[in-house]
């Protein structure tokens, strides 16, 4: 019968690496949203969006449950997400996009991703829209409502300015 010999542990000196002792590594997103041009505007407050972000982000499934592991901050016309847990950059965009929708401007504003971990807040350039011509409205029923559309708002806009559409905050 062969006896098994147990292996001395060696006492560990200061700063030396124990194997097998690692630690985990934080993982931190984050991620900016832009909203000079609404908030310059006086279309928007960046107040109301981060409340509106620090209510309804999901961690563990439920609202209002950020529990320090996720932060929102806002400086002048910017907003700050920074998490210490994964989270989707889409799924910032589709909150700031229910947030828009809320507030009545999402035919107004899109949200465009300028860099990897950051978001902007735009006008839709609609200056370039052709207006409808009587020849592309007779083709079919789905091409003339979509140019009777386009013909609406670019009437709408040549006639009222877009900060006259919205009161200021």
């Amino acid at each position: 019968m062969a006896v098994a010999t147990q292996k001395q542990k060696k006492p560990v000196k200061a700063g030396q690496k124990v194997k097998g002792a690692s630690k985990k590594k934080k993982v931190q997103c984050k991620f900016q949203v832009d909203c000079t041009h609404p908030v310059e505007d006086g279309i928007m407050k960046v107040a109301e969006f981060e409340t509106y972000l620090k209510e309804r982000i999901k961690y563990n499934g439920k609202t209002n449950n950020l529990s320090g592991v996720i932060t929102v901050d806002k400086d002048k016309n910017k907003v700050y997400v920074t998490s210490e847990v994964p989270l989707s950059k889409r799924y910032l965009k589709y909150l700031t996009k229910r947030y828009l929708k809320k507030n009545n401007l999402r035919d107004w504003l899109r949200v465009v991703a300028t860099t990897k971990d950051a978001f902007e807040l735009r006008y839709f350039q609609i200056n370039n829209v052709n207006c409808a011509t009587s020849r592309s409205t007779t083709r079919r029923r789905k091409t003339r409502r979509i140019t009777t559309e386009r013909f609406a708002i670019c009437s709408r806009i040549k006639a009222k300015r877009l900060r006259d559409l919205f009161p200021r905050l």
